[in-house]
This record gives C-alpha cells, sequence and structure tokens, in this order.
C-alpha cells in the first residue's frame, strides 16, 4: 500500500476540498533566465484525469506546459500546482487521486511555451517509489519534435522528503534543449521546483504583425491594407478570400522584403467581393517554403437590391432603418438559421428596433433577397 508523504497528504486534504467543483487556472507566458519556483499561482489542482495513454496535460503554467503518463490507463491522476500560499512551499505535484491504485508514473513531460530553447542548469525534484522510499530518476533534454537529445541524461535518486537538486550545468547536451523528460523505473509520486534556466530564446517570427484592415471602395472593391514592423526571410504575400470562413482562395500575391527591421506597408484592391460578408486572411510564405497566416478580418458588401439597410454594423437595442420597394414580411435569421425576428413591412422606409438579441452576423430576408447584418 502506497504510504504518501507528509506533503501528499496535505495537497490531497486540499484537493478534495476544491474538487467540489471544476476548477482550471492558467498562468501563461514564456520560460524565463534564472529560477522558476512556481511561486505566482493560485494553490490548487491544475489539471486531472486519465494518466495512461497520452497522459494528461497543464498547460501555460509559468512558462511551462506538463504531460504527465502512467502505466496504467484506469487511475485518475493530479498535476497540481502548489504556491507559497501553502505551508508546504511551492511546487508541481503528480499524483494519483485516491491513492488506491498508485500505478507507476512512466514519465514527467515538461516543454517549454512557444518553443523556446533554453539551457538547463538544475531542477529540483522530491520523488517517491512503490514502495514508500526515495525514487531513481532519470532526467532527459528533448529537442523541439520532443525527441531525446543524445547525451543530454542524467540519473539519481530523489528524496522522498525533501527536494533534491540535481545540478546539469556541467553536462553541455543540456543547452539549447526545448524540453524535460522525467522518467523512473518505480515512481509513483514526484514533486518539481527550482527549474533553473539561462540564455532562453524565443524562436524567431517570420513576420511582425502591426495591422491589417479592409474597407469598401466606391466602386464596390475591397481595399486591403497590412503592415509589419519586422520580416524574417519573407518572400511572397497571398491574399486569400472566403465567403464562409473555411474555403479560401488566393486572389492576389505582393512580395515581401526579404528580412526587414523597419516598417512595410502593403496594399492590394479585390476587384470582385461577394455580395454579403467577404472574410480576407494573408499567408506568408519563407524563402523555404515555410508560411503562416494572418489574423481574419472581414467586410460587408452591400447587394444592390430592392432593400436597403442601415446602419450596417448596427448597434443592440438600437432602430434599424429598413427601406423596402414592395410591400412584405421581413424576416432576420441569425447564424444557425433559426427565425428570430419578423414583421410584415408595407413599402417605404421604416424604424424597426429589434428585440434584444446577441451580437453577432444575420441575414434579413424581405422582397425576395437577402441582406447580412452585423449586430454590434
Amino acid at each position: 500500500m502506497f504510504r504518501p508523504s507528509r506533503k501528499f497528504i496535505t495537497k490531497n486534504l486540499l484537493l478534495l476540498i476544491f474538487s467540489l467543483f471544476t476548477y482550471t487556472v492558467s498562468i501563461a507566458g514564456n520560460p524565463v533566465n534564472g529560477t522558476t519556483a512556481f511561486n505566482s499561482v493560485s494553490a490548487g489542482p491544475k489539471a486531472s484525469g486519465s494518466g495512461g495513454g497520452s497522459g494528461i496535460t497543464a498547460s501555460d503554467v509559468e512558462g511551462f506546459n506538463f504531460r504527465l503518463t502512467t502505466s496504467n490507463a484506469t487511475p485518475t491522476m493530479v498535476i497540481e500546482v502548489w504556491d507559497g500560499s501553502v505551508s508546504t512551499g511551492n511546487g508541481v505535484a503528480f499524483y494519483e487521486q485516491t491513492s488506491s491504485v498508485n500505478p507507476l508514473i512512466s514519465g514527467i513531460y515538461i516543454t517549454a511555451n512557444s518553443g523556446a530553447q533554453f539551457d538547463l542548469l538544475s531542477i529540483g525534484i522530491n520523488a517517491q517509489n512503490a514502495s514508500g522510499s526515495d525514487a531513481t530518476v532519470t532526467i532527459t533534454g528533448l529537442d523541439g519534435s520532443g525527441n531525446p537529445i543524445s547525451g543530454a541524461t542524467s540519473s539519481g535518486t530523489a528524496s522522498v522528503s525533501a527536494l533534491t537538486n540535481f545540478d546539469l550545468s556541467a553536462i553541455t547536451k543540456f543547452k539549447g534543449i526545448r524540453g524535460i523528460k522525467i522518467t523512473s523505473a518505480s515512481m509513483v509520486y514526484a514533486f518539481i521546483d527550482n527549474i533553473q534556466l539561462q540564455n532562453v530564446l524565443l524562436p524567431t517570427l517570420p513576420v511582425s504583425w502591426v495591422d491589417f484592415s479592409a474597407t469598401n471602395q466606391a466602386s464596390s472593391a475591397v481595399q486591403l491594407k497590412w503592415s509589419t514592423a519586422t520580416e524574417q526571410n519573407n518572400a511572397l504575400y497571398s491574399v486569400q478570400h472566403s465567403t464562409n470562413g473555411t474555403d479560401w482562395k488566393t486572389v492576389g500575391t505582393k512580395e515581401g522584403n526579404g528580412s526587414s527591421s523597419a516598417v512595410n506597408y502593403y496594399s492590394f484592391t479585390h476587384q470582385q467581393p461577394a455580395a454579403g460578408v467577404n472574410y480576407y486572411r494573408i499567408r506568408q510564405e519563407d524563402i523555404d517554403g515555410s508560411y503562416s497566416y494572418s489574423k481574419i478580418i472581414s467586410i460587408i458588401i452591400e447587394q444592390k437590391n430592392h432593400t436597403a439597410v442601415y446602419p450596417n454594423p448596427v448597434l443592440r437595442n438600437t432602430p434599424l432603418t429598413i427601406q423596402l420597394k414592395t410591400k412584405g414580411n421581413a424576416e432576420l435569421y441569425n447564424a444557425m438559421g433559426m427565425l428570430v425576428f419578423q414583421k410584415y413591412l408595407s413599402a417605404g422606409v421604416h424604424s424597426v428596433l429589434l428585440p434584444p438579441l446577441q451580437s453577432g452576423l444575420y441575414q434579413l430576408k424581405a422582397n425576395g433577397e437577402i441582406t447580412a447584418i452585423v449586430i454590434q
């Protein structure tokens, strides 16, 4: 039978209190030079679930993502972050929730956010084996694909009663890594703290976007403008258009500026937008063929028909002006195709106060025509 450490008992009592409701907290960010002691988060469970198979994950906790895997797929495992408000101190704990199954922990994976590269100087580990004693652990450095790096490995004994500091500063293969894997032949509980890093480097973004906008032209064309603060090996911009936000077609291209640290401005005019909502994005391609995307923006092109609607977009709880050439029903449908408003109107101009509706995209059907409306 597994005999949990004092830390485990203290934290398991807290877990029973927190388990009365679902509780998830993430502290995002990138890893930083120096020692991360996990003291900027609230105490409490961060992730729980089946530890077998692909494991469970706690993401974006003070610059790191954690993944726990076990030799058994059935137990409910916990990754829990403790901070200074708990008497036992700071750190990240890995254990089985009920202490009734106590499967072996097959792996603890710690990777840096945003694909950051770093030198691992040291890490503190407190661990317990299936017999309730110290656990022998192996620390392995990982590359950007999560694969072990040859030579980036160190083994030692992690104390069951105290945090053991593993000094890796003399092992050169632990420099320039992207993550860490901790394994053991017999480990049922682990506690990680004091991860010391230096030379943290974030990957260079191919393009640093400043702005991307779309405006209607008098000729019903759409003018797109975008700017970048920096570019790295940037070859080409492809302007992509969609009428549903899912299916995309390239409607034009612009050459990039290679590598630049100055602000660059670009523009492109789409001459044949569709009536209704038009979506746009920019596909940026590097010299080596790799690519990335800008954010997606949208703009409404008014249909030249017998129905006029304004203002568009319209603010919630603000009258909408509807002008009809012929009398008939004006029907408003939401993005799910559900009828949310209907009114019979005579020919002419009408000020219509819509019912309270959520912000979003709607379609007004009147005089046999469809007009896209955005409610803000």
